[in-house]
């Protein structure tokens, strides 16, 4: 297993174990898009409040857990890489 897919694989994880743990994989501050609305984390609250309105949209839709379909991955040198995940 690659290292990315070991992250996006943990990544999916944390999302069965809510806002807090979803947060986790976010460095603040970041952006975050969804919807077509962009949205600045300035702090780790605010990014656990984005995911736990996120987290309840989901369940609310009985989405409980994603699945990768596939992951093709493209190094761009030693510390980068692109990810397409479906």
């Amino acid at each position: 297993m690659s290292d990315l897919r070991a992250f996006f694989d943990a990544y999916g994880e944390s999302f069965t174990k809510g806002a807090g743990a979803i947060a986790a994989f976010y460095a603040e501050p970041c952006m975050t898009a969804r919807a077509g609305s962009v949205r600045l984390n300035a702090t780790r609250r605010d990014t656990e409040t984005f995911f736990a309105g996120v987290d309840t949209s989901y369940r609310a839709r009985g989405f409980r857990q994603g699945a990768i379909v596939f992951l093709i991955e493209q190094s761009l040198g030693a510390n980068s890489a692109i990810a397409t995940i479906q």
